[in-house]
């Protein structure tokens, strides 16, 4: 399910606007920085290609189904077009998000992206490189939040073998993220 919204905050929203959508009572929450360009053409949150990543790390190491347990949504609802994103627009699209948080019905979030970690953990000052894989609590919701990167930065670190298998060495940002997607099915489990 597609939480419909329609905005006019800002000069991005022209027709562009990309709500959350997935499941209204997941397993998980999953909130990254902003929609790609397969995102804004299909109006759906994380199905280009590092969606897909993220998709298939949730499936095989966290053991979730990425299609029923799912609830996918970005801080800022319209792709920024190459420009950085600037904390206005992060401030206008932030009632969406909790207009979102409000209705999908999970306690806990995967923080995926410093956009993200700067809306939902704004007492954080630390980078995500310095935090990921750790456990906060949001004291007026309850909620219980995993810190990992944005997929996209993910695969701008991601190495291939000759055959298109995606490499992962021990120390690097792919592995980093993996072992991020292990605490978070320890998290889920209560482990």
């Amino acid at each position: 399910m597609l939480i419909n919204i329609s905005c006019f905050n800002c000069k991005l929203a022209k027709g562009r606007t990309v709500p959350g959508g997935g499941n209204t009572q997941p397993k998980l929450i999953v909130v990254s920085d902003y929609p790609g360009s397969a995102e804004t053409k299909e109006r759906k949150p994380l199905i280009g290609k590092s969606g897909q990543l993220l998709r298939k790390a949730l499936k095989n190491v966290v053991g979730l189904d990425p299609d029923l347990d799912v609830f996918y949504t970005n801080v800022l609802k319209c792709e920024p077009a190459g420009n950085p994103v600037t904390d206005r627009e992060l401030q206008q699209c932030k009632p969406w998000l909790n207009k979102e948080l409000n209705l999908v019905s999970c306690k806990y979030i995967l923080v995926a992206g410093s956009q993200a970690k700067k809306i939902l953990l704004p007492q954080v000052t630390e980078e995500v490189s310095k935090i990921h894989g750790q456990i906060f609590q949001d004291q007026l919701r309850g909620y219980k939040m995993l810190v990992t990167w944005n997929p996209a930065y993910i695969e701008q670190f991601s190495a291939f073998d000759d055959k298109g298998n995606r490499l992962i060495q021990t120390g690097s940002v792919p592995w980093m993220f993996m072992n991020d997607m292990k605490k978070l099915k320890g998290l889920l489990n209560g482990t």
